[in-house]
């Protein structure tokens, strides 16, 4: 899952420095809003980032509780619920 996150914000990058390129080469009120777009690209991968944070303390959490579960013994317990 982690490779998807970094192919989305690879993916945005060339996006974003491509906008900005073409906000540089455009000029008047269309490179302002382009530069106002690649911004907002550039918030969205921060956001890809937090939410790929997010994921890994979540994935760990849930391979503690397996790692505790099964160390006690009651894997079988937990799976038959």
């Amino acid at each position: 899952m982690n490779e998807n996150f970094n192919k989305l914000a690879n993916s945005l990058k060339i996006t974003e420095s491509n906008v900005r390129y073409a906000a540089k080469v455009t000029g008047n009120e269309t490179g302002l809003l382009l530069t106002a777009c690649a911004d907002t690209i550039q918030a969205q991968m921060k956001m890809i980032e937090y939410l790929s944070v997010k994921y890994e303390t979540e994935k760990s959490i849930k391979n503690r509780l397996f790692e505790f579960v099964g160390r006690k013994g009651l894997i079988d317990e937990f799976y038959q619920k």
